[in-house]
């Protein structure tokens, strides 16, 4: 009997532990994914504001060459109001832009460690899963083996 129990929670112990470092696994490389995710964002929200950038100053540069055809100045007073106007707008959405893309990064960061955190649970998980299947074949094998009672060896406390 107690070989089978032996090789019972043997089994049972190696597959706890492979159990949780294949969940762990499965978590690193869902960690691994969001971190490149993350990058793959902020490289994103990088582009697009540089295109925003890139389209605004070619706005601008039209409304230049649209004022400068028709004859007005552009160092003073309403035709530079209007380009400075441009300016602020083309500025603020690129930095909304890379704003929202660091936001979202963040976040997808966050759930990378929180990734992490699983994995490192998982191992843990599998580890105390095997020590209590040893604990529960200890507690069984010591039942298995209980000592003599009075009865047992012919003893009898009715007189």
């Amino acid at each position: 009997m107690l070989p089978i129990l032996a090789i019972g929670m043997g089994i049972s112990a190696f597959g706890s532990i492979m159990g949780g470092l294949a969940a762990s696994k499965a978590r690193q490389e869902q960690a691994t994914k969001a971190r490149t995710a993350a990058v793959r964002r902020r490289l994103q929200a990088s582009d697009d504001a540089r295109m925003i950038e890139e389209q605004g100053d070619r706005f601008q540069a039209n409304q230049a060459v649209g004022f400068s055809k028709s004859g007005v100045l552009l160092d003073s007073g309403s035709p530079l109001a209007t380009l400075m106007d441009t300016a602020i707008h083309v500025e603020r959405n690129a930095m909304r832009t890379r704003l929202a893309g660091e936001w979202d990064s963040g976040g997808m960061e966050s759930q990378a460690s929180a990734y992490d955190t699983m994995a490192k649970s998982s191992t843990l998980q599998g580890l105390y899963g095997a020590a209590g299947t040893f604990l529960t074949g200890a507690k069984i094998q010591a039942g298995a083996y209980k000592p003599p009672t009075s009865s047992t060896a012919g003893w009898t406390t009715d007189n």
